[in-house]
């Protein structure tokens, strides 16, 4: 086939890389994300929840699963 596949990249130009290196690149990537996500799951980020009042006018954050960690924010419109 004498014909490029590709119309701006001709064969000839592509470089070939070994696919081990390919492979330990992903899983270089793959061990980075799962750590990544690992550290998520253990320090429990995202968990709690929000509460917005405009008649009392106030914002509560609930932190956690507990009520230990609350952070009030008053506003007045």
């Amino acid at each position: 086939m004498q014909k490029d596949l590709i119309p701006f990249l001709s064969a000839e130009q592509i470089l070939f890389i070994p696919q081990g290196i390919v492979m330990c690149f992903y899983g270089i990537a793959g061990l980075f994300i799962s750590f990544y996500l690992w550290c998520t799951i253990c320090w429990n980020v995202g968990s709690g929840y929000n509460k917005f009042d405009k008649q009392k006018e106030y914002f509560l954050f609930f932190v956690g699963d507990s009520l230990e960690k609350i952070v009030v924010f008053l506003f007045n419109f």
